[in-house]
């Protein structure tokens, strides 16, 4: 039976259809950027509900646990961002191409690294910070004050953009499409430890916000992951181990499909889109097993993502890194 968990208990909260909605997320973000792929304004929602589900989990750990840990954080983060950014650095040497990180004229390099699809690892990093920041200033706050103000950071956040009059260089441009998603992961987080009808409200008010952002800055992929996201939140008791296997090769799905492009692109350049994602989906899990079947490796090039399939989770199992762990994006 599906009950909301109660963190001051000891409930057990092991989530499959989390699991299950990060390896759709995944797949969705490889089509997302398969060449000539369709209704990449929907696909993007993949992006929308790991982003979301990264803050989300957060909330509900440091809500349970009290704690924050940077140094954690940022082996799951940024040593991976390290790793691939010397990975495809490699890859642009070994092919003739600019590195593109010409960081006199274009400083903001420095927080993306050699491929444009790495600027999420440093932005769930700062964003990270700033969600723990958030928590600490509204936890004083009654429950419906500290929904309200998320709900107004994040419409907030939404309407820079457009206020500003059009789209900013990488990565900037997709942290102004990421940032309203903080404040709104953080809201579904702390609806865990509610009572089902202010979880609804919770519901309604996150999903009101997701409505007017889709409307007023014309984002439809929030009206997915919203619901999406507060659909995956219902527990289950029973852990699926290789449905926490295969989900816990996100993030390497996320990192390695550019590089599987690359293959793809020079043998099967006319492949119809669907074929090309497809082929790029079935890479990336394979390369990502590979790695993760050397834990040691598996944790340099992933963060904590590579804990075998065998060991028992905790009660804090979907933590922060991330999403992907539990993340990534264009």
């Amino acid at each position: 039976m599906w009950q909301w968990v109660n963190l001051t208990s000891q409930a057990k909260s092991y989530r499959p259809a989390i699991d299950v909605a990060r390896l759709l997320a995944a797949a969705l973000i490889v089509c997302f950027h398969t060449p000539r792929a369709p209704d990449k304004e929907y696909t993007i929602a993949g992006l929308a509900f790991f982003v979301m589900l990264t803050f989300c989990l957060q909330a509900i750990s440091e809500s349970r646990s009290g704690s924050y840990s940077l140094s954690k954080r940022a082996a799951r983060l940024l040593v991976p961002w390290l790793v691939w950014s010397a990975v495809y650095a490699m890859l642009k040497v070994v092919r003739h191409q600019p590195l593109g990180m010409d960081v006199r004229h274009d400083p903001s390099r420095l927080l993306v690294g050699p491929q444009i699809h790495l600027w999420y690892l440093p932005f769930a990093f700062l964003g990270g910070i700033a969600a723990h920041a958030l928590l600490l200033f509204s936890q004083r706050l009654a429950d419906m004050a500290r929904l309200f103000l998320l709900c107004a950071l994040a419409i907030a956040l939404g309407w820079i953009e457009p206020a500003l009059g059009g789209k900013f260089p990488a990565p900037f441009d997709q942290w102004m499409y990421s940032a309203p998603l903080i404040p709104l992961g953080v809201a579904i987080g702390l609806a865990q430890r509610l009572s089902a009808p202010r979880v609804a409200g919770h519901f309604i008010a996150v999903l009101a916000v997701s409505i007017l952002l889709a409307w007023h800055c014309n984002i439809p992929s929030y009206l997915i992951a919203v619901p999406a996201l507060f659909l995956c939140i219902l527990p289950r008791s029973v852990e699926i181990k290789p449905l926490r296997w295969l989900a816990n090769l996100s993030l390497g799905i996320y990192l390695v499909h550019p590089a599987t492009f690359l293959v793809f692109y020079k043998y099967t350049p006319h492949a119809p889109w669907y074929v090309f994602a497809a082929l790029g989906i079935v890479a990336s899990t394979l390369v990502t097993a590979a790695i993760c079947a050397v834990p040691r490796l598996g944790a340099l090039a992933f963060g904590n993502s590579s804990r075998p399939a065998n060991k028992p989770p905790t009660a804090s199992a979907h933590t922060p890194p991330t999403a992907l762990h539990a993340s990534p994006s264009p």
